[in-house]
């Protein structure tokens, strides 16, 4: 794919051979979740579309990284990050071309807004089948006068589709602590709860499948954190989640730690 600016000024050099096919495939993605362009007739057209986007999909998870879209609200402003399959955490809008960021980025905002999401997340083994759900359930906007009841239908769905390589936060989950934490902390603190939990709950996965699940939690959302101050944080806070439903109890602290060399840095 040819850039529409120069990725070498943008991105470190690892980086360089993927940005263009990220912010590509993050167009069509989000158009297919807003139902728009070849996404909006529910024909056979659009799910020819989707099919094409799956693809592009299954280029970058070559990478085996995922690809987690985060909100960070700020007092007057916000910015949508893109963690995970960079080598560090990047504004979404420095995947595109100034005009094209100006035109894009705010149809991004408005669709965390209308569904009061904090973030969500592609993982890198997703099938064909996750990810033609994931794009449906993501579609629908919440009801905002009963937004409790929304999140815990929306979680239902993902249990019953059973949907185990994508994950959604939303506000209302956030986890907060003792203290203020940097918004990163919250968000991995809120997904190793949120994620860990469900895992016991698929019936399809064997034991030694739930345990493989378990650990790709860990490696996928620590893998690509290079900052020492979050990990920090989430050691010292970990212990303040509930991880229920294992037959072995999971201990997080452990489990971070255990990855985690004399530099705070994933082994």
């Amino acid at each position: 794919m040819e850039p529409p600016f120069d990725i070498k000024k943008q991105f470190p050099v690892e980086d360089q051979p993927i940005a263009g096919h990220l912010g590509k495939f993050i167009i069509s993605f989000v158009q297919a979740l807003l139902k728009i362009g070849h996404f909006q007739s529910g024909d056979a057209k659009a799910a020819t579309a989707k099919q094409a986007l799956f693809q592009e999909w299954r280029y970058l998870a070559e990478r085996d990284r995922e690809v987690s879209f985060i909100i960070q609200n700020h007092e007057n402003t916000s910015v949508v990050l893109i963690y995970g399959i960079l080598s560090e955490i990047t504004s979404l809008e420095k995947l595109f071309s100034p005009d094209m960021a100006e035109l894009f980025t705010p149809k991004v905002f408005d669709f965390f807004n209308r569904r009061y999401l904090a973030g969500f997340t592609l993982k890198p083994a997703m099938t064909l089948e996750d990810f033609d759900r994931f794009i449906e359930i993501m579609q629908d906007t919440l009801n905002p006068s009963d937004i409790a009841h929304e999140i815990q239908t929306i979680t239902e769905k993902f249990f019953n589709q059973q949907i185990i390589h994508a994950s959604i936060v939303y506000e209302k989950e956030l986890f907060v602590g003792k203290e203020s934490l940097h918004f990163m902390t919250q968000m991995m603190l809120t997904r190793f709860e949120k994620e860990l939990r469900t895992i016991p709950l698929h019936v399809k996965l064997t034991n030694d499948e739930k345990i493989k699940q378990k650990e790709h939690v860990f490696l996928d959302m620590l893998v690509p954190l290079s900052d020492t101050a979050i990990l920090k944080e989430i050691l010292l806070h970990c212990s303040e989640i509930d991880i229920s439903g294992w037959d072995t109890p999971i201990d997080v602290e452990l489990e971070v730690s255990n990855g985690v060399g004399k530099d705070l840095v994933w082994k």
